[in-house]
């Protein structure tokens, strides 16, 4: 019982790590970041290319997605390691490219946001 609440943690938490969200929102504001720039879809790139904001926005969100994954693994009453486990699988699915065929960010801000959560 307690392998499988493991790895269903560990698998919302990568999945959640691949959700590329400055890709989404420089689409939504029309430039394929995949293109411009570096190309990485992280905060700076979105920051240089998309605007200011936008990559503020972009470092928030990946800091939150760090943040997000061990407050609520602990809450549910789990111990630090499972919490750890978890964000080992986040960071690496924010790194390892995506099941949505873009590039990867670094994992510096979901990785910052796990250091401030722990």
């Amino acid at each position: 019982m307690l392998i499988s609440i493991i790895l269903l943690c560990m698998t919302l938490s990568y999945i959640v790590g691949t959700l590329p969200f400055g890709h989404f929102i420089a689409s939504a504001k029309g430039i394929d970041i995949k293109t411009v720039g570096t190309g990485n879809p992280g905060a700076t790139n979105v920051f240089k290319e998309v605007g200011p904001l936008y990559g503020v926005l972009v470092f928030i969100i990946d800091i939150g997605k760090g943040i997000i994954i061990p407050i609520v693994v602990l809450t549910l009453g789990s111990p630090i390691w499972m919490a750890s486990l978890c964000l080992f699988s986040l960071i690496s699915g924010h790194v390892i490219p995506s099941p949505w065929k873009t590039p990867s960010g670094t994992g510096m801000a979901a990785a910052m946001g796990a250091s401030l959560a722990l």
